[in-house]
């Protein structure tokens, strides 16, 4: 008969932003006794019945669904806020933070977690938070940052510069890239911000600012030597059709997005930011970067980190100039520096990791023990016959329809090759060897579709 444990359920949306961090949160609690299952937002949803109790966590309040999976799964459902990172502008945190987290109730929500001590300050104040334990224990994201986590990369770093060449990296976060995409963004971020207005300002000058990023492509492609390349990687809310389009006049100028950015940022030559959190990633790397404009016209926009640890510049001279041209020991003064800036902002940059202090404290968290979950193979079959028709369903759309003002992409674009066992385990093994545990013990199986079982025995 199998063993029963305690069950630990986390979701994937965004695989390139998600799995690999994910992979490393699953290892570290697979190792403290739990029964992980690492899965998509639908796949999740059909385990209904499967089990009665389990933990569950996501990468928000996910308030709707929330109240769904605490009855019909038994969840204890805790949380790591993954919109609320380094983006967000300090002054105006417990704003975004009130209007993110305002369903939160003692009732509902025993344990959360934040991303450093100042966010659990300001989560603290609310009083939504009052009765909830708020641990302050970091972002398993920036665990990957560490240098002994870059040879998990090696071999994707080795293609991309075999494929690419001499690149630099241009990671876009600006949300309305189109007329078509500025309402569709405007109406996202009103439930972030004040009111309608301020929605409206944040959404026109980021417009603004996209406007200045494709003036400053038609000056770069003109001046790249022939040697050199721009890639391009969109914000996951940044319409891939409509980047496509805009990328037409600029030969030397691509459009990727497959994968984690990280592979990307150390392979190329350098990057070209524009207010990504990857500025700081690219920072703390000490991959050269530098930041065009200074988010002065911005409301808002230049308490946070990343217009605090790059040299700014408005010319694609002194961009090609930067980047051509860097100092490896003023990069490694940065990194000194931004983790220096860092503390209080982000736990774990040193010493034990936010993977393995989030994962004690969801073994500690009271659910009883589970059976493994099981899938007929009727209803596995099912269940891939209707993941087969939506597929050609989103084809249909995607050829015939009009996808191109869309502001959020499709599940088959966030997710594109699935979820699949050989590839987390095979992810799992090797961030366990790189940790100097046994990759012999890590046990995985594909329980359903997009639904992977990890254990470690």
């Amino acid at each position: 008969m199998p063993t029963k444990k305690k069950t630990v359920l986390f979701t994937i949306e965004i695989a390139a932003r998600e799995l690999v961090p994910k992979c490393l949160l699953a290892l570290e609690t697979a190792k403290s006794g739990m029964r992980v299952y690492i899965g998509s937002f639908r796949a999740m949803k059909q385990l209904d019945g499967k089990i009665n109790e389990c933990v569950f966590f996501h990468k928000s309040t996910w308030t709707n669904n929330a109240a769904r999976i605490r009855k019909t799964l038994g969840a204890q459902f805790v949380f790591l806020d993954e919109e609320m990172g380094l983006a967000i502008p300090h002054s105006e945190l417990d704003l975004y933070l009130g209007a993110r987290h305002k369903t939160v109730s003692a009732e509902n929500y025993k344990h959360v977690f934040a991303i450093g001590d100042l966010h659990k300050t300001c989560m603290d104040a609310l009083e939504v938070f009052k009765g909830v334990n708020v641990h302050a224990l970091g972002w398993p994201r920036i665990d990957l940052w560490r240098a002994p986590f870059h040879q998990l990369f090696e071999k994707p770093i080795e293609k991309l510069r075999k494929k690419h060449g001499d690149y630099y990296l241009l990671v876009t976060s600006f949300g309305a890239i189109s007329k078509a995409t500025f309402k569709d963004y405007k109406d996202l971020m009103q439930s972030h911000l004040k009111n309608e207005q301020d929605a409206h300002t944040f959404v026109e000058s980021k417009y603004d600012e996209f406007k200045a990023c494709i003036k400053l492509l038609e000056d770069l492609s003109l001046k790249l030597r022939a040697d050199e390349k721009i890639v391009i990687r969109p914000h996951p809310c940044e319409s891939l059709d409509e980047w496509s389009k805009i990328l037409e006049p600029f030969p030397n100028v691509f459009l990727h997005h497959e994968g984690d950015v990280t592979p990307w940022l150390l392979a190329s030559k350098g990057t070209i930011q524009f207010g990504s959190t990857v500025a700081i990633q690219a920072a703390f790397m000490g991959v050269p970067s530098i930041q065009v404009n200074d988010g002065q016209h911005i409301p808002g926009l230049t308490d946070i980190a990343i217009y605090q640890v790059l040299d700014k510049t408005t010319s694609s001279d002194q961009v090609l100039n930067y980047l051509r041209d860097n100092d490896p020991e003023v990069l490694k003064k940065r990194q000194k520096s931004l983790i220096k800036r860092l503390e209080g902002q982000v736990g774990c940059l040193e010493g034990s990791m936010a993977s393995t202090e989030i994962a004690k404290v969801l073994e500690q968290i009271e659910v009883a023990p589970q059976a493994p979950i099981q899938f007929s193979w009727p209803c596995q079959l099912v269940l891939c016959l209707k993941e087969q028709i939506n597929y050609l369903n989103y084809l249909k759309k995607k050829k015939f329809g009009n996808e191109s003002g869309r502001v959020k992409r499709s599940k088959f674009e966030k997710i594109p090759n699935g979820l699949t066992e050989a590839d987390i385990g095979e992810t799992i093994r090797q961030l366990a060897t790189i940790l100097g545990d046994d990759p012999a013990r890590i046990k995985c199986r594909q329980a359903a579709h997009n639904l992977v079982e990890v254990e470690f025995d």
